[in-house]
């Protein structure tokens, strides 16, 4: 056997075990014929090394396979029914610095809500409209050397001055969102005039995905206007946008990364300092299999310099930890027995059963 013959047989078995992994699809006829021309090497060109020669077809197998990789292509949409009960847990930490010439102070904030989104209906064309609403709450805030307020809703009665907005949304629907299949919002509505916001353009708790099948490495753009002051005192509409890769899809899972930019040009100082809290950046993991999001991480870190004169200052850092904790899918009745009529027993009393699953408290 020469060695085209066993580098053949190699190139048929590699071909064979990328195959029954499960990720290829169907072959390129152009691909064949590279793939064909780079096989018929002349004698000159097959007189190298052995080494050579396992590097080169050790780079086109790797080649082919990440290509026949790439080629796959993921459907991401929201799939919530009615009556679909979803909690997540909050992580949020934000510490705020400001400088004035020689004075300067300090703000951190942690805080630690807890979410239930319930779905109230999925309509005809699969648009999904549900309730956000805050179950509970931890907050612990420090302005300089002040001391800490703390405030736990599960203990505390009454709430300090500063946490007061946090407690009387409490048992309470905060917003309502309709979403269609694919994230897109077309509705949304807050009870307080306080959006929930968990990063990303237009504080939104989903994202918007493409419409059609996207393979890893796809981009897509979503946009959206803010509104802001500058340092004339002028409104201002701004253009934000959140620009979305599929990094990669692991065990069913899309992890997608965002980061979020100002499109309008040339705004000054003042007007960007409005606009720290809207400049996210981080990733969010999808599961495709149950069209909901498990889990998201988001960060802040935006310096500006002469917002408010030449020697102000201000550094705004944030984290915020979002977790899917509890998912309750609406229960599904079981088909109903049908009691058969044809000679019945005399006496013996006939009963239908129906079994419905009662959603967990």
């Amino acid at each position: 056997m020469n060695r085209m013959q066993l580098k053949s047989i190699l190139v048929a078995l590699a071909i064979t075990a990328v195959t029954l992994s499960g990720v290829v699809a169907q072959s390129d006829p152009q691909d064949d014929q590279q793939t064909t021309v780079q096989q018929a090497k002349s004698p000159q060109e097959d007189s190298g090394s052995t080494s050579d020669t396992d590097s080169d077809f050790a780079a086109q197998i790797d080649k082919f396979t990440k290509r026949k990789i790439g080629q796959q292509k993921y459907s991401l949409n929201y799939k919530l029914k009615k009556g679909d009960v979803i909690r997540w847990q909050h992580d949020h930490r934000t510490v705020v610095e400001t400088r004035f010439g020689t004075a300067s102070d300090k703000t951190s904030t942690r805080a630690r809500p807890e979410f239930k989104w319930t779905v109230q209906n999925v309509d005809s064309r699969g648009t999904i409209r549900f309730d956000i609403e805050m179950e509970k709450i931890k907050v612990l805030e420090q302005k300089g050397e002040s001391d800490p307020i703390n405030y736990d809703s599960e203990k505390d009665k009454e709430a300090p001055g500063t946490c007061l907005p946090y407690q009387e949304r409490l048992g309470r629907v905060c917003s309502t969102y309709s979403i269609s299949p694919n994230g897109q919002v077309v509705n949304k509505k807050s009870n307080y005039d306080y959006q929930i916001k968990l990063g990303g353009v237009g504080d939104n708790p989903v994202i918007a995905f493409p419409n059609e099948p996207i393979p890893v490495g796809h981009k897509w753009d979503v946009t959206d206007t803010v509104k802001a002051r500058d340092e004339y005192g002028s409104n201002q509409q701004l253009k934000l946008r959140v620009r979305y890769v599929l990094e990669k899809v692991v065990d069913g899972k899309a992890h997608v990364t965002f980061t979020t930019n100002v499109m309008t040009p040339h705004i000054d100082e003042t007007t960007r300092s409005q606009v720290v809290t809207h400049m996210a950046r981080g990733f969010i993991v999808f599961d495709i299999a149950k069209g909901l999001i498990t889990n998201r991480e988001t960060r802040w870190d935006e310096r500006v310099i002469g917002y408010q004169g030449p020697e102000s200052y201000m550094h705004y850092t944030a984290f915020r930890k979002e977790l899917l904790v509890q998912e309750e899918k609406v229960a599904v009745a079981a088909p109903v027995a049908k009691v058969a009529k044809k000679n019945p027993v005399p006496g013996e009393e006939q009963r239908t059963r129906t079994l419905l699953q009662p959603l967990k408290k």
